[in-house]
């Protein structure tokens, strides 16, 4: 009987191992196990969502939370000279943060940037992951907020994608009421 609880005495009448005293004790066991699996269980939850959260980070699905920042839409090859230029030209304000967004994966852009080896000077360079066509997804990168945007030529057989982006950039600014 030793670790059913039925060795807990505290008292003369706790000695009484009656069926009542056995049956309230295994009760208070099965609550005490039934609480440390809800608990597990909760502890389990918040790990699963902080980890989600964490991948969504590291994928670029995350709304960006800069203003006055420069945005850059599409990639190609020339990107990596745009922001050294950017770096450098805002150095003498202790730099200015740098959004990309483009249809290629965050961390492919990410060690595309870091092999490029930019100086930054200061500044930051955030990439996110998404169309430049979509609504949502220039809501994502806070195009509402740049102070400078700069779409990039892409040699990827569409036709005339950076006349479509400066059409939808200036509809994206009327709909803002900018």
């Amino acid at each position: 009987m030793a670790g059913s609880g039925l060795d807990w005495t505290f008292s003369e009448r706790a000695l009484d191992s009656t069926w009542a005293a056995l049956i309230v004790r295994c009760v208070s066991l099965v609550v005490s196990v039934g609480g440390m699996l809800v608990t597990a269980l909760l502890l389990s939850l918040v790990s699963n969502s902080i980890s989600s959260k964490v991948d969504e980070l590291r994928k670029g699905k995350a709304a960006v939370l800069e203003c006055d920042h420069t945005l850059i839409l599409c990639w190609s090859d020339k990107v990596w000279n745009l922001c050294y230029a950017l770096c450098q030209g805002k150095q003498a304000v202790g730099g200015r943060p740098i959004v990309i967004l483009a249809d290629k994966d965050k961390e492919q852009m990410d060690s595309e940037i870091e092999s490029f080896g930019i100086e930054l000077l200061g500044s930051s360079i955030t990439c996110r992951n998404g169309d430049p066509l979509s609504k949502e997804d220039l809501l994502k990168v806070a195009a509402q907020h740049a102070r400078w945007k700069r779409i990039m030529e892409v040699d990827d057989g569409r036709v005339g994608l950076s006349w479509k982006l400066s059409c939808l950039l200036l509809q994206f600014h009327r709909y803002l009421g900018q």
